[in-house]
């Protein structure tokens, strides 16, 4: 396996027969485009977002192993903004640095193995759409985030750490299907603010530990 870095962006054409395959770190600056027909299979390794502007990126809706936002833009010019279908992370999403913009085209997010926000003023997450995660949550005290619409959804198949370091969210559904005593969300890091509705479909939100 080869790693891969650009730094003005990449572009897979309109056609079936444009391919990128990768199971090792992708490091890419630019624009990064996704058209239709093309197909984009990243099997493992971390994708790094790491322009110091804003950036512009569109997967079509194809999934990444790990995720990490690590843009130095600074003030206004650090937005990391998807385009063209869902944010599909197979893996963890991590932002560093800058902005992940899922708002301005109110796109859905998935993750499998988390979302960390580090404890940096320039670590921000906004949605208005659904956010499904599965893997530890922690959005560290220096970090923003802004739900103004859409469910978040936690749905792991064992007990699930959630900090949200008391900011609010909009509706939470509850669906881990973890069973027996493996079923476990355990919030942490302040209170729980829900501005909209809270559904426990399966599991048990646990409110009790860090009281």
């Amino acid at each position: 396996s080869v790693a891969f870095v650009t730094d003005r962006g990449i572009t897979l054409a309109d056609a079936a027969q444009a391919t990128m395959t990768t199971n090792s770190n992708v490091t890419a600056s630019g624009t990064i485009l996704v058209n239709d027909a093309a197909t984009l299979t990243v099997t493992a390794g971390t994708f790094t977002l790491n322009d110091v502007g804003d950036q512009t990126v569109d997967f079509d809706g194809q999934s990444v192993f790990n995720l990490t936002v690590n843009n130095a833009g600074g003030g206004t010019d650090d937005d990391v903004t998807i385009a063209g279908g869902p944010l599909l992370v197979s893996g963890a999403l991590v932002i560093t640095l800058g902005g992940l913009d899922m708002t301005t085209n109110s796109l859905a997010l998935i993750t499998e193995r988390g979302i960390t926000l580090a404890d940096a003023a320039q670590a921000t997450l906004t949605t208005n759409s659904n956010v499904t995660a599965s893997g530890t949550i922690l959005v560290n005290d220096a970090a923003t985030l802004t739900v103004t619409a859409g469910t978040l959804t936690l749905n792991d198949d064992s007990d699930q750490a959630v900090d949200l370091d008391g900011q609010a969210i909009f509706n939470l559904t509850v669906n881990n299907a973890g069973g027996g005593t493996n079923d476990d969300i355990v919030f942490a890091g302040g209170p729980l603010l829900v501005s909209g509705a809270l559904v426990i479909t399966l599991g048990g939100l646990d409110m009790t530990t860090n009281s």
